[in-house]
């Protein structure tokens, strides 16, 4: 399956997964196979896939149809939730007029959930560490063996 840029399916497969990690050596990984190959080689191939221009292209294609998404996405968000707004203050409703408000900015990056966390490795001495994260992400560590909630 080659898309109009002739890509072969693992070169396809590369662009989607650096898409996903920004991580060439790990796509790479995750598109080709690897058993016969030493992490330098990995590495080397890697860069070189990623150099390509096709694959670059690709990748930027890629890229702009998921930020074009993620904007659709807060812009229509962002616009009901100041319609929830608007309608809560023009019936001189605080309470729901906030939590709009709240929203909007916790949507946007303003507001964030703050956990102080220890992160355990196996072979150091646990870390401490206070993490500034939306709460999807700190939600994602906490169920993750190797993060231990300090609340």
């Amino acid at each position: 399956m080659a898309n109009k840029d002739n890509l072969t399916i693992r070169q396809e497969k590369f662009a989607q997964e650096y898409v996903k990690t920004s991580n060439a050596s790990q796509s790479f990984i995750n598109s080709y196979d690897t058993t016969n190959y030493k992490r330098q080689s990995i590495y080397s191939v890697s860069n070189r896939i990623l150099k390509n221009v096709k694959v670059q292209r690709r990748i930027n294609e890629l890229k702009a149809l998921i930020q074009e998404r993620y904007l659709v996405s807060i812009d229509s968000v962002t616009s009901e939730l100041e319609e929830a707004r608007t309608l809560a203050r023009s019936k001189d409703d605080a309470s729901p007029m906030i939590t709009a408000s709240v929203a909007k900015a916790k949507l946007h990056g303003l507001m964030t959930d703050k956990r102080e966390t220890t992160i355990i490795d196996n072979n150091r001495a646990p870390i401490q560490v206070v993490l500034v994260q939306s709460s999807d992400h700190l939600k994602q560590l906490s169920e993750s063996n190797s993060v231990v909630d300090e609340q």
